[in-house]
């Protein structure tokens, strides 16, 4: 691969300017997805129990995603 393709390729893949909810962010799996779109460039916020914020760099808001109320509570807000 060229340099202009791979220039074309990371272009292709960059999610700057766009915005991530990523839940669980707060350990394993969503922690790490977490990580990988702050690394492409996205806004990340991250929704987890509270007491498990997300990596840094990611927004959290603390949610039970178990209770609806919860959750609509968080984007009443």
């Amino acid at each position: 691969m060229t340099m202009s393709e791979n220039l074309e390729l990371a272009n292709l893949l960059s999610l700057r300017g766009k915005v991530a909810l990523v839940t669980g962010s707060g350990g394993g799996i969503g922690s790490a997805v977490a990580r990988l779109l702050l690394q492409a460039g996205a806004e990340v916020a991250g929704m987890d129990l509270p007491g498990l914020p997300g990596p840094e760099g990611v927004r959290s808001f603390p949610c039970d995603l178990a209770d609806p109320a919860a959750i609509e509570a968080q984007f009443a807000e």
